[in-house]
């Protein structure tokens, strides 16, 4: 199909399905709202109730498009996929399936997203299939993995790939009777209001209808964020012919995949008379970043906007800290913001997958009476932890508790995430003396008694996995996938192997696995200058990278 090159301030036809392609730093919520306001201007169609539907996928896009349409409030509606669906089909006409589907109408009060998962709940559920082998933590692990998917045409609720107890694989009956276990208590999650809402047009084809006829325009951003349900939706309600249908997205920016998306729908989105249009500029990033972006893709190739020069990118080989402290010194006098894959999870999550005894806690419960020497011990490890994920300024947060001195801070961290090996699998005892001894960290030595048979006994990795990860709200440093949407003057991206660069030396955004373009994304948030962090890198690799319009500095 053809497709037509336009800018972020191009209008188009308001009467004919479209899709826009757009890469990072386009203006695609700024094309957006501009068409939005064009429609409203020249249709003859809305009349006085009739409105234009926007759809995003999170509530900060909902919050960022309101913002930007003041006076439009009243014709309008923009609001999530969920909550679209449920105002419009689950709200009026749910009464039609709900005794058949077992759900407790009566009951419905929220839209829960929470997992039941309980031991009573577990417990009966493991009864009525006859399974009470099954491990409860197994249980929780697969259905927070779990959502509803087409198999062979037929929606079932399951996790992406089979999810084992005992040597077993999980039956479907497990998850099909949790969810009659949940509905009959009342309680819809979000993924729910997808199933309802296709089993209520697919059985009643007159609600589509009327959807198209409220909503005679139906928009939709960041689409390549869609699963397989919602596009089989929006193709019944476009086929009503009622309505005009628009998505705008990118392919190379789908990153959700443990959610059910699919980049390759994006593509493969289409209806009868759509028009494919493309916007190639980036109004975000430097000339040099840009040309990084380019290499990295070859489906679509960005030119800046705004014609804005900066350093070329850094790839940095060397620790977090060391790399962070570099890049800070070219940085003067502005913020850094370094983004890192989400890979550590939280205590709670760890407990839940059977990663740490459900009867311990050592970062707590410490034997040992000397309040300073366990202050050092869990914030020199809680520092670690912390750089080793790329929460590099909690990292010196914790260091600080230690040592006020910032560049006696980054010196420790950097000499401990080089010396890594060194302890990591020794003993507490080990590490204490390492504190103590090598890095001159004043810190009580150990005597005979329960301190030293405690600190004898335990590993460090032991006492690392009770490190919590940072609470997300007050992370200083962010997750590539909660950056996403937003935009950096500075960005470090902080690699945790070396075999996390493949996105540069060998790039396919179109692969089935999100990582790559996840790394892209982090990429495409800087503005000005950008720097990615690895800490290793072969003679191979730098080879390769040679090729690229990338500086590399080893420390």
């Amino acid at each position: 199909m053809a497709v037509t090159v336009i800018e972020s301030n191009t209008p188009i036809d308001t009467e004919q399905h479209f899709l826009v392609k757009a890469g990072p730093g386009a203006g695609k919520t700024y094309w957006l709202i501009q068409h939005i306001k064009h429609v409203l201007s020249t249709s003859n169609r809305l009349g006085k109730i009739k409105k234009i539907a926007c759809i995003t996928y999170t509530n900060i896009g909902v919050e960022t498009i309101h913002n930007r349409l003041p006076d439009c409030a009243g014709r309008v509606d923009v609001c999530t996929i969920h909550s679209f669906l449920y105002d419009n089909i689950i709200r009026p006409y749910f009464h039609f399936i709900a005794e058949e589907e077992g759900f407790a109408i009566d009951k419905l009060k929220v839209i829960d997203d929470t997992i039941m998962k309980g031991w009573k709940t577990l417990h009966d559920i493991k009864g009525t299939i006859d399974k009470n082998f099954y491990n409860d933590d197994k249980l929780k692990e697969a259905l927070s993995l779990s959502t509803w998917r087409f198999v062979n045409g037929i929606l079932k609720f399951k996790p992406p790939y089979p999810i084992k107890s005992s040597s077993y694989p999980i039956a479907q009956s497990f998850y099909d009777e949790y969810k009659k276990y949940t509905w009959k208590r009342g309680v819809m999650h979000y993924d729910d209001v997808l199933y309802f809402a296709y089993k209520l047009i697919e059985k009643y084809p007159f609600i589509a209808h009327a959807v198209s006829v409220k909503y005679p325009y139906i928009f939709i951003d960041e689409f390549q964020d869609s699963t397989p349900i919602q596009v089989e939706l929006l193709k019944k309600i476009a086929s009503t012919t009622y309505s005009v249908i628009g998505v705008i997205g990118d392919k190379a920016q789908a990153i959700y995949g443990f959610a059910g998306t699919d980049p390759k729908l994006f593509d493969k989105f289409s209806l009868k008379g759509m028009k494919i249009y493309e916007i190639q500029g980036n109004r975000r990033s430097s000339e040099e970043i840009i040309a990084l972006l380019n290499k990295i893709r070859s489906d679509l190739q960005q030119h800046s906007v705004n014609n804005i020069h900066s350093e070329k990118p850094i790839l940095y080989v060397g620790d977090a800290i060391s790399c962070y402290n570099d890049f800070k010194m070219q940085c003067v006098n502005t913020n850094i913001t370094t983004l890192s894959y989400a890979k550590v999870t939280s205590n709670a999550l760890r407990k839940q997958i059977g990663q740490i005894p459900q009867n311990e806690d050592l970062f707590n419960v410490i034997q040992d009476s000397n309040w300073d020497r366990i202050k050092v011990l869990r914030n020199s490890v809680t520092a670690i932890e912390y750089a080793l994920t790329g929460a590099i300024k909690d990292a010196l947060k914790s260091m600080k508790k230690i040592v006020d001195d910032e560049h006696k801070q980054i010196m420790l961290i950097s000499r401990m995430l080089k010396d890594y090996d060194t302890y990591k699998n020794q003993s507490l005892e080990f590490f204490l003396n390492y504190l103590k001894d090598d890095l001159k960290i004043e810190v009580t030595g150990l005597r005979s008694g329960t301190a030293k048979n405690f600190y004898s006994s335990k590993t460090y990795s032991d006492f690392a996995l009770y490190v919590s990860s940072p609470d997300i709200k007050s992370l200083k440093d962010k997750t590539i996938h909660k950056a996403k949407g937003d935009e950096f003057e500075n960005v470090l991206v902080v690699l945790g192997e070396e075999s996390n660069i493949k996105f540069l030396t060998e790039p396919k955004l179109d692969g089935t696995k999100d990582e790559q373009r996840v790394y892209y994304v982090a990429l495409s948030r800087a503005v000005k200058r950008l720097a990615i962090c690895v800490p290793t890198l072969s003679h191979e690799n730098e080879n390769i990278l040679a090729t690229l319009p990338i500086k590399i500095v080893r420390l």
